[in-house]
């Protein structure tokens, strides 16, 4: 089964989610400003959160994703009240802008990135640290722009493509 685009995009009031575990796919702007969402635990037969599913759900601080293989282009784009990310362990692709705008998320481990689209954390100004994976091959051009605080970003010798400016306005 799976939650079409735009099922619950703009539902203001929405305020907790619980997925049938036979949901395999979330589309395009399935939960878009859904303004009083706060915490989404995936369902483990999730491999794809589609683009734009979560993008302007302000009050979202705490996602949960096992088993889940990619996020898409801007699909927690401003969510500003996120915080923790659990069990991102099997994330390997991350599109462009999935993060943008994140700016309470301090910490991230992505044990088995391969690919991180550009601007993916751009403006994730608390971000200070961020575990890549030895897989890791391909970071887009500003994908931690402006992540004023990033100090320990450790860049795996894997790396093979890096976009340029890839750590503009990183000041830590």
């Amino acid at each position: 089964s799976y939650i079409g685009e735009r099922s619950f995009e703009g539902c203001t009031s929405l305020k907790n989610i619980s997925f049938n575990s036979d949901v395999e796919l979330i589309g395009k702007y399935a939960f878009c400003s859904c303004n009083s969402l706060d915490l989404i635990s995936i369902p483990y037969k999730v491999k794809l959160i589609d683009d734009y599913c979560f993008d302007r759900c302000y009050s979202l601080k705490s996602v949960s994703m096992p088993l889940l293989d990619y996020v898409g282009k801007y699909a927690f784009n401003d969510c500003k009240s996120l915080i923790t990310i659990d069990d991102f362990s099997n994330v390997i692709g991350i599109g462009s802008g999935a993060f943008n705008g994140c700016c309470l998320l301090e910490k991230i481990s992505i044990p088995s990135i391969v690919k991180i689209g550009k601007h993916a954390f751009l403006n994730c100004t608390n971000l200070n640290e961020v575990k890549l994976s030895l897989f890791t091959k391909f970071i887009g051009k500003f994908a931690f722009k402006n992540c004023k605080s990033l100090s320990k970003l450790d860049i795996p010798n894997t790396l093979v493509n890096y976009g340029h400016d890839f750590l503009e306005g990183c000041s830590s």
